[in-house]
Formats: C-alpha cells, structure tokens, sequence
C-alpha cells in the first residue's frame, strides 16, 4: 500500500514537472512583441465592456497565452490571429487589436462604414464626426524589393517594387513626395510613368510600370528585381492604391 501510494506520489511529481515545463515553453514564445504589447493595451481599455475574463474563448487557452502564440482570444478555432476575422467586417482580429476597434461589431463607430472600409480609406474607424485623414508613410525597402505603406505607423499592406539596377541604384535615405501626377512623361526615356509621385531629390519618384508610346508596358516580369534608372516601379493596382493615398507631404524612406 506504502509502495503504492509513494508511485502514485512519483507519477504525480513527473507529470506536475512535465506539465509546468511545457506551460514555461508555451508562456516564453512570444511571435510578435508588439502584438502582445498592443493586447495589453487593448486589455486594459475594454475588460470591463467585453468581460474577457482569462479565456474570453472557453477553449482552454489564456487570452494572453493566445496572442503570444498568434492565435485570437476571440476565436474557438485555431486559427492565425490574422486570418481570424470573427465579426467578418474584412478586419482580421490582428487589426481589431493594433487599432483598438470592437472585434465584435462590424462598424465600431456606428457611421455605417464597416471598421476595414474606413482604415482602408484613411478615416479613423472609432470617431464618425471627424474627417481628419489617418497618417501615412511610406517605406521602401531595396533588399526585399518592397513597398510598405504606414497607416498610423503600422505596416498596413505591402507590395514588391523593382527599384534602380546596380549601374543607377536607388539612393537610401528619408525623402518627401514633392508632387504628384496621374500619368507623367518622361522626356529622359520617352515613355509614360502612370501614378507618379515625384521624390524630393534624384530626379526619381514611385509609379506604375511605365508604359512606352506603342502601349507596352515595361517590367512586367521584373517586379522583385531591381531593374529600373532609380525609380521605385510598382505593379498594375498596387501603384493606383497607393497614389490615391498619398499626399505631397508624404515621408518616404528608403533603405
């Protein structure tokens, strides 16, 4: 009976060690700093309206133990953080959190405009009185050939450039869009530049793949790969969103 009672005692002891071991592991991975950083913040600001207690979910798991491990303490399925999209207003649950809206609602402040639409739109999705545009910068970087359009200093989208070939590179640096044009001519080159945003200094700017006189469009298949005369090309789309949301004003940095 002694003998046992000190295995059950033993058995005990290992799986307390093994279950804290593993719970350690799970508490010390952490995939994204700044998300955890934001829930907490977002925490503080809505526990008491949306009572999330530890596990808002039931399915087990903290809230925090979630989001440090990408996963929404919204959703019972395990499912990425940003393709978990719980009140289906094209908002995943990640964006809900970075930018304080009710993940639960599709139009947090009640204008009619779901909470996607209007950051998409560069109007804050918490105040409906207020035509103030949400900030944007730009950032470009060369060795991934990509573009990172800034909402509010966070990275909203992303799409792949093909910046200056190694004989006329793109200069680093923090520039400012100093004009902007929905189709510019290049004298220089003899073909147009559709969406330009003209870059402070360089003689260089941001546009859609150029497209010659006769309508071929150069660049097609170099997106990715810096092959342009120090311009930032960007493909068919991604140049019109991106010109639409940008003001002269704007901070561009390259690096």
């Amino acid at each position: 009976m002694i003998k046992n009672k000190f295995t059950l005692i033993a058995i005990f002891v290992l799986f307390f060690l093994f279950a804290s071991s593993n719970s350690v592991l799970a508490e010390e991975k952490i995939l994204d700093p700044f998300l955890l950083k934001a829930w907490d913040t977002f925490y503080n600001n809505n526990k008491d309206e949306y009572n999330f207690g530890l596990d808002f979910d039931g399915d087990g798991y903290s809230n925090r133990l979630e989001i440090r491990n990408a996963y929404s303490p919204f959703n019972k399925e395990k499912i990425n953080i940003h393709e978990s999209d719980v009140d289906d207003d094209g908002l995943s649950d990640y964006w809900e959190i970075v930018f304080q809206t009710n993940p639960f609602e599709k139009d947090s402040d009640g204008d009619s405009y779901n909470d996607f639409i209007e950051i998409d739109n560069l109007y804050s999705p918490l105040n409906s009185s207020s035509n103030e545009k949400l900030d944007v910068k730009i950032e470009i970087n060369l060795e991934d050939q990509e573009l990172y359009f800034l909402v509010e200093g966070y990275r909203w989208k992303n799409f792949s450039v093909s910046t200056g070939k190694p004989s006329t590179p793109t200069t680093p640096g923090v520039y400012e869009v100093v004009n902007k044009f929905e189709n510019a001519w290049s004298a220089s080159y003899g073909l147009w530049m559709p969406y330009w945003l003209g870059l402070d200094r360089g003689r260089i700017g941001i546009h859609e793949l150029p497209v010659w006189p006769n309508g071929y469009r150069e660049g097609e298949d170099h997106l990715g790969t810096p092959v342009s005369h120090g311009c930032i090309r960007l493909g068919v789309n991604s140049a019109k969103y991106v010109y639409e949301r940008t003001n002269v004003g704007t901070t561009v940095d390259i690096y």
